[in-house]
């Protein structure tokens, strides 16, 4: 007997199959879409930690390394940002300054610290960047 038709469990396996294959790839997109947010977030705490720092460079350039040890609580905070055109990204920096950084007063060391909460958790881990500055007056190291 030759029965050219499909049957039932045919289908049912050929769409259990099917649905196995768009549930894969679905969940591997969707793990892209986390991944590639979680980059971006990582990217923009790195540039608000570096913009930090040259702002205090260029104020070192123009004013001197005691004008930073004179308004070190200025300099020394932290801040909420939430970058413009996104009011749902949050960001967390801190500057702390130390002015005698290795017992030498010519000498402090900036830390910059960026936390930023993705999907509802806060990174568990701050991006930091640590730079030191000299007593010369130029922005130019």
């Amino acid at each position: 007997m030759n029965n050219k038709g499909v049957t039932v469990v045919e289908m049912i396996v050929a769409s259990a199959l099917l649905a196995l294959a768009v549930g894969s790839i679905l969940a591997f997109s969707i793990q892209n879409i986390k991944l590639s947010r979680a980059g971006e977030y990582y990217y923009m705490a790195v540039t608000l930690a570096k913009d930090r720092i040259e702002e205090i460079r260029k104020i070192r350039g123009t004013n001197g390394l005691d004008y930073i040890k004179d308004n070190i609580n200025y300099f020394s905070n932290t801040e909420y940002i939430s970058p413009e055109g996104n009011e749902n990204k949050k960001f967390v920096r801190t500057t702390e300054i130390n002015t005698n950084y290795t017992g030498d007063e010519k000498l402090i060391k900036i830390t910059v610290g960026v936390n930023y909460e993705i999907m509802k958790v806060l990174r568990a881990q701050p991006v930091e960047l640590v730079t030191v500055l000299n007593e010369k007056g130029s922005y130019e190291d």
